[in-house]
């Protein structure tokens, strides 16, 4: 599977040279609904012989451009995603920069630019509340109707399929449902829906070196987006070219105590992983992070000294779960 941003360039070209099969959305979470769209997409190109298998995703997501930072935090950045769909017979991931020039966009042009000029589009699996264009006016009957044109030299349009809701134990999976089992600390309820447990991929950068100084060095990931998921947690960390997993504790969100208030406004978000007895240095490289068990909240604290106790006692914490579950991964 590749990554492509620009349906102009000769890569995306050669690709769609036969059309495209495609589904489209947010896919935050890539959970079980996301789930049942891609293997939809690669059951119905099946029937278009040499169409490119495609999930087009738009970058910001749509809320992120229109609330900014009152939107959803992110269950997951672009990278996870791509990663979490490399599991699916897929050619192609396409990233649609969502910019106020394609909000303004009308339903019509944005089926014929992006779709039917842009990806030759055969067939259109979609989640049952997809809309699109200005105003959002685009919907399922649109596209159904849009794709009976004569749109191609040979005189074909394009199908369209809206995919069935998925549902767990009786409610409709969505990310925003998980969004509020992360909020309540339910990780076992959310890996149900996601099809997996929860993980977050990310590159380890410089920091202020600040857990050196109170006895807690951490591997820290800068996250692009607001996190869905904040909080101090037990987590496991695989790190590069290993099948091996490393108990940890681990703090993700905005860091209250150190990153007072920005004169800016600005806010920014990482995850701050500490590994138990293990000594390395992981800056520049690449790890990923699986959240196991809640410990407590984000907490802004009087002092740093305050914040070293605190901390302390989260690794004791974590080190007690971790003895627990010793043989859980074996």
């Amino acid at each position: 599977m590749i990554l492509i941003r620009d349906t102009t360039s000769d890569l995306a070209r050669r690709l769609t040279a036969h059309g495209s099969v495609a589904t489209i959305g947010n896919f935050d979470g890539v959970h079980l609904g996301h789930q049942a769209l891609l293997k939809r997409v690669i059951d119905r190109a099946e029937a278009f012989a040499g169409a490119a298998r495609i999930a087009i995703v738009f970058e910001p997501q749509p809320k992120e451009f229109f609330e900014g930072p009152r939107a959803p935090g992110r269950i997951m950045d672009l990278r996870e995603k791509f990663q979490a769909m490399q599991g699916f017979d897929l050619d192609c991931l396409y990233c649609l920069p969502f910019n106020r020039s394609l909000q303004q966009r009308s339903a019509n042009d944005f089926v014929s630019d992006v779709l039917v000029k842009g990806l030759g589009l055969k067939y259109l699996v979609i989640g049952d509340d997809f809309r699109y264009g200005s105003d959002r006016a685009g919907s399922f009957s649109h596209l159904a109707s849009y794709g009976q044109k004569a749109l191609y030299p040979d005189g074909s349009g394009f199908g369209v399929e809206a995919s069935e809701t998925i549902t767990h134990a009786g409610q409709r999976v969505s990310s925003t449902r998980i969004r509020s089992l992360f909020a309540n600390g339910q990780l076992d309820a959310a890996a149900a829906l996601l099809g997996r447990s929860y993980r977050k991929l990310g590159r380890v950068s410089f920091g202020r070196q600040l857990g050196r100084t109170i006895g807690a060095p951490t591997a820290n990931i800068v996250l692009q987006k607001r996190p869905a998921l904040t909080g101090v947690f037990c987590t496991r960390v695989r790190l590069p070219d290993s099948a091996t997993w490393h108990a940890a504790v681990a703090n993700i969100g905005s860091r209250p105590t150190v990153d007072k208030a920005r004169a800016d406004g600005a806010q920014h978000y990482y995850l701050e992983v500490h590994l138990l007895d293990w000594t390395g240095d992981l800056y520049g490289k690449m790890i990923e992070v699986e959240f196991c068990k809640k410990l407590r909240s984000e907490a802004a604290f009087d002092s740093i000294e305050q914040l070293k106790q605190q901390i302390a006692l989260d690794i004791a914490s974590a080190k007690a779960y971790w003895k627990q579950a010793a043989n859980c991964y074996e």
